[in-house]
């Protein structure tokens, strides 16, 4: 079988305990890359008992390794003091210790009170039923149990020292004692946890937190396949809210369906006020990806402000910003990903589709919109240079990136632009998108393909947007000039700039008699002769 798989061309096996120790070596004479397992498979009890029942559990093979003296020396010690525990061992005995544990029980009064009823993977109801988790392992690598109890809010006591699962319990979610101390101390511990309900489940809490950010499945999954040569791309997805309740549902969907494994999501909702964190909070449950919501209490005043703040708590390589009001074709995120192979790229787009606030599409792309700086250019897939080609010939013109969430950065690039420039950044309503991009293509590749992946929302305002539109302009040509002072685009590039400035001026309605063109516009003229 192994010599099939590799004819085939598998080349990396994720391997469990009994496939370590039995033929591990099979496969590695083979070829293969081998990332082994080392824990043991969790079962549980399945047994009816009283509702009072304070349950103290453990699952592994009884032996003198796994401490199952330890565990029925305590426990006896524990039920003279409360007569409402029970222990449970979950997992196959050892044939040389098993009659002496089988004495030490039978002599005491309490046999009823000790379960053992060999292994059961049926397991979830059953830890979440258990009150503390007891690993009286004397040495133990790390048991996936720890974290299986924790993940279900359960206390864990073991010994310190004992294996790789201790600096985990340190952190929160456990209790560590030396081996030699165990007698007594031990003892203690269980006692208060079983007496003192709610000081265990607040020390499980803690743990399941670690467990959530820290140990997640989906997490380990990309640690696996990243140990055994065969990686995916770590996606961040950042998703900013603020009043968009309406379009959440739809927006969450469009991202959990994409093609390529998601490694976790964080929503910031800076203190919507309409419905949006009922919204959220009914719908993050039902996700199977790590997610992460934080809600300000107070508007942050600025959505690149925010940008920077989900940049900064994201774990991923990359990090996409989807906004929550814009959609996405589910094979968007392996379209943008491909170029990443070049690791001198810092941001990857594809084309967008234009729609309504109603989601009915306004155009199939934004070729218009550019055209005034190519009609060929955004047509085919590319890569260029982000300072000689990008900034210099299209960003020195106008945002040639018409909507972030078509976009996905390298995330030391987004942070280091966000963190150093964030002061300035933040200070446009409008272009610190465009400031931001200038300043991380200084550093790095821009890549791009026209697959309408992207749908963007554009909305309908009924109200009178003038004022809007001035200070939108005073923010463009803020921009431009700051382009051509640090970049010094040529003299064709500065007259295409100076032209759709002029337009704007145009379409936003700004011609008066007196103000014929820009440059006569007293704020504008005023903000022109700011920015030389």
């Amino acid at each position: 079988m192994a010599a099939t798989l590799f004819a085939e061309g598998v080349r990396s096996v994720i391997a469990n305990t009994a496939f370590t120790g039995n033929f591990v070596e099979v496969v590695k004479i083979q070829g293969f890359h081998v990332v082994s397992l080392i824990h043991e498979l969790p079962g549980i009890i399945k047994k009816k008992l009283p509702e009072t029942a304070r349950i103290v559990l453990c699952v592994g093979y009884a032996d003198h390794h796994k401490g199952i003296d330890l565990f029925v020396e305590i426990g006896l010690k524990v039920l003279r003091n409360n007569s409402d525990g029970y222990f449970l061992w979950v997992g196959h005995f050892d044939s040389g210790i098993k009659p002496r544990i089988k004495k030490m029980i039978e002599d005491s009064d309490y046999l009823e009170r000790f379960i053992f009823p060999g292994l059961d993977l049926q397991s979830d109801i059953y830890f979440a039923g258990s009150d503390i988790y007891a690993l009286t392992s004397r040495e133990d690598p790390f048991p996936s149990v720890v974290m299986e109890a924790l993940d279900v809010c359960i206390p864990v006591v073991a010994f310190d020292g004992a294996g790789g699962f201790t600096e985990l319990l340190s952190g929160g979610g456990g209790r560590l004692w030396s081996l030699h101390l165990i007698r007594l101390r031990m003892l203690a511990l269980w006692l208060i946890l079983l007496y003192s309900p709610d000081n265990a489940h607040r020390l499980a809490q803690s743990g399941k937190m670690i467990v959530e950010n820290e140990l997640s499945y989906r997490r380990y999954t990309f640690d696996l396949l990243a140990l055994a040569k065969a990686p995916l791309n770590r996606v961040s997805v950042r998703v900013p809210n603020f009043n968009y309740a309406k379009y959440l549902a739809e927006r969450i969907t469009s991202i959990v369906h994409q093609d390529y494994p998601i490694y976790e999501i964080i929503i910031l909702d800076d203190a919507s006020s309409d419905d949006s964190v009922k919204v959220l909070n009914n719908l993050i449950p039902t996700l199977h990806i790590d997610c992460k919501f934080v809600i300000n209490g107070s508007n942050s005043g600025s959505p690149f402000v925010q940008w920077l703040k989900g940049v900064e708590l994201a774990r991923g390589d990359y990090i996409w910003i989807a906004e929550a009001d814009d959609l996405s074709e589910p094979g968007f995120l392996k379209e943008v990903l491909l170029s990443f192979k070049d690791p001198s790229i810092v941001m990857s787009y594809c084309q967008s589709k234009q729609m309504d606030s109603q989601g009915k599409v306004l155009s199939e792309n934004y070729l218009d919109y550019v055209s005034d700086i190519s009609t060929k250019k955004w047509l085919r897939h590319y890569v260029e240079e982000g300072v000689v080609d990008e900034i210099s010939s299209c960003l020195a013109i106008k945002n040639t990136v018409p909507n972030v969430s078509a976009v996905v950065f390298e995330r030391k690039a987004i942070l280091h632009a966000l963190k150093n420039g964030i002061e300035e950044i933040k200070k446009y309503r409008v272009a610190g998108d465009w400031q931001t991009y200038l300043s991380i293509l200084k550093n790095g590749k821009i890549a791009f393909s026209p697959e309408p992946l992207n749908l963007h929302r554009r909305h309908q305002h009924s109200v009178t947007i003038g004022n809007f539109n001035l200070s939108q302009l005073e923010e463009i040509l803020a921009v431009q000039q700051k382009v051509r002072n640090n970049f010094r685009p040529s003299a064709e590039v500065i007259s295409k700039a100076k032209a759709y400035s002029e337009r704007l001026y145009d379409d936003f309605d700004l011609v008066t008699r007196d103000a014929p063109i820009l440059a006569k516009h007293p704020s504008l003229a005023v903000c022109l002769e700011n920015c030389k």
